[in-house]
């Protein structure tokens, strides 16, 4: 099966929604809580548990990473999921400022136009890291405020 899939929120958890039985979206496409030879001696599934485990830490966020990274390595040796390429990145040469327009929860939002500036030509690299020295900059002191 191919499909996609973007977290809602910033946190592992949101990869995982797909492959739980306790979400709704978790019972319709990957389901490796149902590997029979993949449980624990009580029927549990052994995958589900470590997700159960990650979602539990909520103290300690380096630990929590740490067992959502645990969890999918397991998917991943034992062949439950097969990732075979991600989408949403790479290079992009555009026209556009990035460091201009909307900013969305999870970072700049290269799709909106709003409030966007049309440069006369794609950025270089070295006004690329100029212009995002700029905005950190500007971003922090409006934090700051």
């Amino acid at each position: 099966m191919e499909m996609g899939w973007g977290p809602d929120y910033t946190d592992p958890a949101g990869y995982v929604e797909v492959m739980t039985h306790d979400t709704s979206i978790g019972t319709k496409y990957s389901r490796p809580y149902l590997a029979e030879d993949l449980k624990d001696a009580d029927g549990n599934s052994i995958y589900e548990t470590m997700i159960a485990k990650a979602r539990a830490e909520t103290a300690d966020v380096n630990k929590r990473y740490m067992l959502f990274a645990e969890a999918e390595q397991y998917l991943i040796e034992h062949a439950l999921v097969i990732p075979f390429y991600a989408s949403g990145g790479g290079y992009r040469a555009t026209m556009l400022d990035p460091f201009s327009g909307r900013c969305t929860q999870f970072g700049r939002n290269l799709d909106k136009y709003k409030g966007a500036k049309v440069l006369d030509h794609p950025m270089t690299n070295e006004e690329y890291a100029a212009a995002e020295a700029a905005y950190l900059k500007e971003r922090e002191a409006a934090l700051a405020e």
